[in-house]
């Protein structure tokens, strides 16, 4: 029982942590932008942009090529819940464009184009303005 307390307890302390946080963010900048994986945390996200009213968009990237299986299945359930919630999405689909993510990966690993490795070459900065900028 104690134990349970505990989390309780650590639980309220990171939610406002959180709440402080996004105030904060939510305070420096007139628009928002959130990127939707249907992860935790960018659902998270979601949920309290909604709760407090922000003036925001959401962007969904898909078919990123180093992201797998379950990726295509958070993703779709993340524009779900946009359209549940009645949230301005956008969708990036790398499978509908024409990008050559052989030359993308490519540039990548020759670190051309590239500050640092990212975790998503397609939606990490630098990366994405200079893909937005020169498909």
């Amino acid at each position: 029982m104690a134990s349970i307390k505990k989390f309780l307890i650590l639980a309220n302390i990171s939610l406002k942590k959180f709440d402080k946080q996004m105030q904060k963010i939510v305070n420096q900048n007139k628009k928002v932008a959130v990127g939707l994986s249907g992860g935790v945390d960018s659902t998270l996200t979601l949920a309290w942009l909604v709760k407090n009213k922000v003036d925001f968009e959401s962007f969904v990237v898909k078919g990123d090529p180093w992201r797998g299986y379950m990726s295509n299945i958070t993703e779709s359930n993340a524009i779900e819940m946009t359209k549940v919630l009645g949230v301005k999405n956008h969708v990036v689909d790398f499978n509908e464009t024409d990008y050559n993510t052989h030359a993308m990966i490519r540039q990548y690993c020759a670190a051309d184009q590239y500050d640092m490795p990212c975790i998503s070459l397609m939606t990490q900065p630098p990366a994405s303005m200079y893909l937005r900028d020169n498909p």
